[in-house]
């Protein structure tokens, strides 16, 4: 039988001993480079090595997932050791990636904050792995993106919330350098093509030297996220909206 889930924390585990929080059979930790030893659950967590994933949380994300059959992938709020809420992703033309506002409800999203995303096991088997290649500030981004392109949605429900056991900063601060700006430039070319990258690179005209230096490669990875791609008109304008 196959587990309820697994959590993969993102990055590397710089070799230390991992001792989970708690041990059950319904559940598997992993770190990012074992992903060939995961994905043997229903559905999939990742996050950053910052999230704590308590037995509540996954007692409320299972409730959720139930009241919600059909959804592919679930934004989760965060909660900082500051206090401090962070939400989900909208999708800006002009801006990238913009945090939905604390008034929003139920909705459909672009990605979740960069530090945790929950995924069904068979949107994953459509979507691929993660892109290495990007900085982890961009990795669930770029995956939510192409899992809509595979045919899935991420939903956002406000009572589904996890604490942090550190202060971590807002999305808009983590995608604000220089390089992550060219991260996301180069997403948004794999997902939205040469128009969508225009867009942003008219905010963001220094971002247009990293989409020339990786063109070829990008190209190509453009072409495998949306030969097939289901990424209707009306889910992007409802993944775009406030």
């Amino acid at each position: 039988m196959p587990r309820q889930f697994d959590v993969i924390f993102l990055g590397r585990s710089k070799g230390k001993k991992f001792a989970p929080p708690f041990e059950d059979n319904a559940l598997g930790w992993f770190f990012e480079e074992e992903w060939d030893k995961s994905l043997n659950a229903e559905w999939v967590i990742f996050a950053s090595q910052s999230i704590n994933i308590t037995r509540d949380f996954l007692n409320n994300l299972a409730d959720t997932i139930a009241s919600y059959p059909m959804i592919d992938a679930l934004a989760p709020k965060i909660r900082s050791a500051d206090s401090q809420f962070h939400r989900p992703l909208i999708y800006s033309k002009y801006k990238g990636f913009v945090e939905i506002k604390d008034t929003s409800q139920n909705r459909f999203v672009a990605a979740p904050h960069p530090c945790l995303g929950v995924f069904s096991s068979r949107i994953i088997q459509r979507t691929g792995l993660l892109d290495n290649k990007l900085p982890l500030e961009l990795k669930l981004a770029d995956y939510t993106l192409r899992m809509m392109h595979a045919g899935g949605r991420m939903f956002y429900v406000p009572y589904l919330v996890v604490e942090s056991k550190e202060q971590i900063p807002s999305a808009h601060k983590l995608l604000k350098s220089g390089m992550s700006k060219k991260s996301t430039m180069q997403t948004i070319y794999k997902n939205s093509g040469p128009l969508g990258a225009l867009c942003y690179g008219i905010f963001h005209p220094l971002t247009f030297f990293s989409l020339f230096a990786n063109l070829h490669n990008l190209k190509k990875k453009h072409k495998a996220a949306t030969s097939l791609s289901k990424w209707t008109d009306q889910l992007k304008k409802e993944v775009s909206k406030e």
